[in-house]
């Protein structure tokens, strides 16, 4: 190994351990600093929410979001319920367990750190934060941008009209093995 590639994994490894502290986690996964909501989570919300939670909520088999998280005051209204329904793992929806993670194309799970952060956000205060911040950054815009694919019957669906839809006399239940 060369001077260089020595260099350069120490300074891969200085910057992943400053990311990391800088949210500085402890081991009851709460944060040293409360999140706010433009310094920290509205990233992580867009990340994981915003396929549907969004000013024009697509309206999925009769269901549509009930607020926006690109909006600070909707979101702080909704904290609690957020909270919750991660904690429950009923949000974002997938019924897939865990343990198949990584085998469908577009998951929804959402990562241990966002998770923690969202929650730990709720929990002291929904704080909104840097409110000079609210610009959303380019990756993220693409999430906003996206609409779901419109089939001729008018159902939306986000990963493209389906070759065929089969429907049940009575609902099946798929276990988790």
């Amino acid at each position: 190994m060369n001077f260089f590639q020595k260099t350069s994994n120490a300074l891969t490894g200085v910057l992943a351990f400053s990311a990391l502290s800088f949210y500085s986690i402890n081991s009851f996964g709460q944060f040293d600093t409360a999140p706010a909501y433009y310094d920290d989570v509205r990233d992580a919300l867009i990340r994981n929410c915003a396929e549907c939670h969004r000013d024009d909520a697509p309206n999925l088999g009769g269901i549509s979001a009930p607020f926006s998280v690109f909006s600070y005051e909707q979101t702080k209204v909704w904290a609690p319920v957020i909270a919750l329904r991660l904690k429950d793992g009923s949000m974002p929806p997938w019924g897939a367990h865990r343990q198949h993670q990584g085998t469908f194309k577009n998951e929804r799970y959402i990562s241990d750190f966002d998770k923690a952060l969202i929650i730990n956000w709720v929990e002291r205060g929904a704080l909104e934060g840097d409110a000079l911040v609210r610009t959303v950054p380019q990756e993220l815009q693409t999430i906003a941008n996206n609409a779901p694919a419109q089939a001729a019957d008018g159902s939306l669906w986000w990963m493209g009209v389906p070759d065929a839809v089969v429907a049940f006399p009575e609902p099946i239940e798929v276990c988790e093995e």
